[in-house]
């Protein structure tokens, strides 16, 4: 009797220990386990996060674009007459007049920013993205010196010798007029088509199949006020 309850305090010893081992066992492999998922999501939100998709769409489009950060779609040569005068006055009365009458050509190029293209949404696998451009703006405007010229100069009476103040006022004036020209001339809005043209081309030839590129009117303050 006493053999047969030595074997079996054996036996029950060696199972518990047996069950004890695989009660650590799985703790130990539900703890990995959850370790493991928790890298997973931390990696899977780093790696298609928002912002690393708008780094990546970004990318293909300045990679496409020869690394342009800003992309103009629209430019526009326009002509434009100003006439500039100054008085020469004795006490409150005007003795005489300067006047010159100049003719301005200029270029007024207008585009996007790339750098703050937003990406409202992405589905690499199913070919889909949705696009915010920034809104158009101008980037450049330049008077053509060599092209403009003084088409009149004259002095009434006892006009002052300011031409050359004159003639720089007057190439001031020019070239707001210009940009006046280029915005009521729908430069803007050009911009905005033909860049969403651009990046839709970009983007069909990058392998999407359903996008959506929309785009923005322009700030207040980026034309001249008439």
């Amino acid at each position: 009797m006493t053999s047969g309850s030595g074997l079996t305090g054996k036996a029950l010893n060696a199972t518990a220990q047996l069950i004890e081992g695989g009660a650590k066992i799985l703790v130990w492999s539900s703890a990995a386990l959850i370790v493991g998922w928790s890298v997973y999501q931390a990696i899977g939100a780093k790696l298609f996060s928002p912002s690393t998709a708008t780094a990546d769409v970004r990318s293909l489009i300045h990679t496409d674009l020869q690394q342009m950060t800003e992309l103009t779609t629209a430019q526009i040569t326009t002509k434009v007459t100003v006439v500039v005068s100054q008085d020469r006055k004795l006490g409150q009365w005007s003795i005489g007049d300067t006047n010159l009458v100049y003719e301005g050509v200029g270029q007024v190029r207008a585009g996007i920013d790339l750098m703050a293209i937003q990406v409202k949404g992405v589905d690499r696998p199913q070919g889909r993205i949705h696009l915010l451009l920034p809104p158009p703006r101008i980037i450049n405007a330049d008077l053509d010196v060599q092209r403009s010229s003084v088409l009149a100069n004259y002095r009434n009476w006892f006009g002052p010798p300011v031409e050359l103040e004159l003639q720089e006022k007057a190439q001031r004036e020019s070239l707001e007029k210009i940009k006046i020209e280029a915005c009521a001339g729908k430069l803007l809005e050009t911009t905005n088509r033909k860049a969403q043209q651009v990046v839709e081309h970009i983007l069909h030839t990058a392998g999407y199949k359903e996008i959506v590129v929309e785009t923005q009117l322009p700030q207040p303050g980026t034309c001249p006020s008439v």
